[in-house]
């Protein structure tokens, strides 16, 4: 089924709209029979029609409104004065001291001050000279001429129903003429026209500016209903006057709150982004000839001649206005073709290119997804018929095996290929390729996750993305298609070479560099994103070389082990929080991605996996890496002790004693230096006197430092980061130290035990 032009969803709307509007003045009118008030009954119903619009903007446009700003906020507001509040306060005044159907020959005016309005306001040109704005003008006075004529001329009678429910209706009506100012009224209509026109033609310069519709019109009925209520509670002091006295004043207010306003705003400010006020305006002559085809048929009232040529001109009008609007379209084109006849054939080449390359990626995956179907189909048929060819051929070869060779059958079956084992071996083979579970091979097969993680890492089309471990390339390719460079560091080479044929055959060689070592050992060139699979045995060592390493980067999108990311997420506080979160948050700031069964790998591991990003901080802190991490190491190596007991131990103390003493001098460094001069001059007593006095002191320093700052009652993994950086650094001014600098190589930095 094709989908509904543009074009035709204006139309149909404006069609829809005409028709719901047209029964408003008639309802309206029967409200103000029944005695409503005048001020009371527009709040109502534009409370109705809030109601209804602020719900669909918050949950339709919650990604798409801009931000607001005090020049929105005087905009809406002189909106909802212009357009809802004086715009009904006018209408409801004049309908009451008028007529329905002088009311709605009023508004036939609207499409000719709107045209003037946007005319001298510059939102829509008119050339004269041209027949597209000869069509749009004459058109415009057709349909108004038209709804002219269906009111000021009925001629002869060419229909006539059967029934005749109007009589009382009419005397009704004549009682009524007595009460009514019928100068008033017009002056009323006349305000309700001009704000109509105004509220149509002022929307759309605002709406390019603030593109969410249902926001734009639900900020201007709010305003509208805070203006309703000051005026009401101004003027209307009686009580009664703010009751809804009957069934029928209910059905009046739902009607022309949910109709006459939540559907018509919505309808006009749509209709006004996608066509222009003219085109709003251009319809509303239709109500006339709607509201005459209702009251005929559905009312019993006689249709007569006036009737018929004012629906002849309206719908001529209509289409001349139609027209214009497709011929000024054609002549922009043609316009811009001319004036800038590279511009669109820059644009002509780019759109083929974009073509192109969207069947090459359609070709590209469904080539990829067959594969991946076929992979799983064969893989259930194995399963299905392993069980059945397992036992037959136990079958066949249990007795030779059992009378001549002597074995049992059991054994037999593992010696002839049968077993668990070949099952297990089976489970760990791709393609003819043995994966090693040791070596953290596990294959992500699915295209769905593939395609959302490649989404989630927002990879520009100039990005250098660094790939690690990237096994068959599954990953790989929805790198290529997606960045300007891949860079994929992996060790087997057996990956190396299927990986290589495979980004051949899709003609990616040019943009991927392939780096065959450990990737521990390895400098990575310069990347703008990491987005890997990476191997579980290593995630630790690795996030501590991309986030305290020399390398600068945008994000890293990893996939990594559901328990090592739960506690990579963890806050302080978390019973999770540990030296793994507490490093790495340091530095970088970390977001949760999805989870990934471990059905979609191949061999499946033990556990889920999660993906995760990270992103590094822009402020860099001024600490010692080395120091912090060893802090840390003793800090929480027992996560849920208090400073206090942790540092009262005396081998924690013995051992610091013996890292700080090459730090701060003579004063503390008494046991390092009288274990290195230790002679047959020094009693062995006297020596372990000095240390434990040494150390006695250095115990008391400890903990007056935790005491005097509120640290010695607390817990590792309740501080936040700046509690743990200040209390590093009141050790460290007070000559306490974590990390032994007479270590000259850097080890292998990990982030956690």
């Amino acid at each position: 089924m094709s989908p509904v032009p543009e074009r035709a969803k204006l139309h149909i709307a404006m069609v829809v709209f005409q028709t719901g509007y047209a029964g408003n003045p008639v309802i309206m009118r029967f409200a103000l029979n029944l005695g409503v008030s005048k001020l009371v009954f527009p709040l109502y119903r534009t409370i109705i029609a809030l109601s209804v619009l602020a719900p669909s903007a918050f949950f339709l446009e919650k990604n798409e409104r801009p931000a607001m700003n005090t020049s929105f906020l005087i905009q809406f507001f002189l909106l909802g004065l212009v357009g809802i509040t004086l715009n009904q306060g006018f209408y409801i005044f004049g309908l009451d001291n008028t007529s329905p159907t002088f009311a709605s020959v009023t508004e036939n005016v609207v499409p000719a001050v709107s045209f003037l309005m946007a005319v001298l306001l510059g939102i829509e040109k008119v050339e004269l000279k041209r027949r597209d704005g000869i069509a749009k003008m004459v058109g415009t006075f057709v349909s108004v001429a038209g709804s002219l004529v269906i009111t000021l001329y009925k001629g002869p009678t060419i229909y006539q129903p059967s029934l005749g429910l109007m009589d009382q209706p009419i005397k009704f009506e004549e009682a009524e003429e007595q009460n009514k100012n019928w100068t008033l009224g017009c002056f009323c209509l006349m305000g309700h026209c001009l704000c109509w026109s105004s509220w149509i033609v002022l929307q759309s310069p605002l709406l390019k500016k603030y593109p969410a519709r249902f926001s734009f019109i639900s900020y201007s009925c709010f305003f509208a209903v805070l203006q309703f209520f000051g005026i009401s509670a101004y003027f209307e002091r009686d009580i009664q006057s703010w009751k809804i006295s009957s069934l029928g004043v209910l059905y009046a207010l739902l009607y022309t709150g949910l109709v006459g306003s939540a559907m018509v705003f919505a309808i006009q400010i749509y209709v006004v982004e996608r066509g222009g006020p003219l085109f709003v305006s251009a319809y509303l002559p239709l109500q006339t000839l709607i509201a005459a085809l209702l009251a005929t048929f559905a009312l019993g009232e006689h249709f007569y001649l006036g009737g018929l040529i004012g629906a002849i001109l309206i719908i001529c009008g209509l289409y001349l206005v139609v027209m214009g609007k497709s011929w000024e379209r054609q002549t922009l084109c043609q316009n811009m073709i001319l004036m800038h006849p590279k511009l669109v054939m820059k644009t002509t080449t780019l759109i083929n290119q974009h073509l192109l390359l969207r069947q090459r990626h359609y070709e590209a995956t469904f080539y990829e997804k067959t594969k991946v179907m076929i992979f799983r189909l064969k893989n259930q048929t194995l399963d299905k018929i392993k069980p059945t060819r397992s036992y037959l051929s136990s079958l066949v070869f249990r007795r030779d095996s059992y009378s001549h060779v002597g074995t049992k059958p059991d054994q037999d079956r593992r010696q002839r290929g049968y077993g668990d084992g070949e099952v297990e071996r089976k489970k760990k083979e791709h393609d003819g390729l043995f994966l090693h579970k040791s070596k953290g091979q596990h294959l992500l097969t699915n295209t769905r996750i593939l395609d959302a993680i490649v989404r989630s890492s927002d990879i520009r089309p100039t990005d250098t993305v660094l790939e690690i471990g990237p096994g068959t390339g599954n990953l790989t390719m929805k790198l290529l298609e997606a960045a300007q460079n891949v860079v994929a560091v992996e060790l087997d080479k057996r990956m190396v070479e299927i990986l290589r044929k495979r980004v051949s055959d899709h003609g990616f060689e040019d943009k991927l560099t392939i780096i065959q070592k450990d990737v521990l050992k390895t400098d990575f060139p310069p990347f703008d994103l990491v987005v890997a699979n990476i191997p579980y045995n290593i995630s630790s060592p690795l996030i501590a070389k991309l986030v305290y390493g020399s390398n600068t980067f945008r994000t890293a999108t990893l996939l990594l082990q559901k328990e090592f990311s739960r506690r990579l997420l963890a806050n302080p506080g978390d019973s999770d929080f540990n030296r793994l979160a507490v490093n790495v948050k340091l530095v970088a700031d970390v977001k949760f991605i999805m989870d990934v069964s471990k059905r979609e790998f191949v061999p499946p591991p033990k556990v889920d996996s999660s993906v995760v990003m990270i992103r590094p901080k822009e402020v860099k802190l001024d600490v010692n890496v080395q120091e912090w991490l060893a802090f840390t190491r003793t800090c929480f190596g027992k996560k849920n002790k208090t400073l206090g007991s942790m540092f009262r131990q005396k081998k924690k103390i013995m051992e610091l004693l013996s890292l700080s003493a090459g730090r701060i001098g003579s004063k503390v460094g008494v046991m390092s230096q009288m274990s290195r001069d230790f002679d047959s001059d020094v009693e062995e007593d006297e020596l372990m006197m000095c240390l434990d006095t040494d150390a006695s002191m250095f115990k008391e320093r400890v903990i007056g430092i935790l005491r005097s700052n509120g640290f010695e009652e607390k817990r590792p993994s309740k501080l936040s980061h700046d509690e743990l950086l200040h209390l590093l650094s009141l050790f460290n001014q007070g000559g306490i130290f974590f990390h032994d600098v007479t270590v000259t190589s850097l080890p292998q930095m990990d982030l956690h035990e």
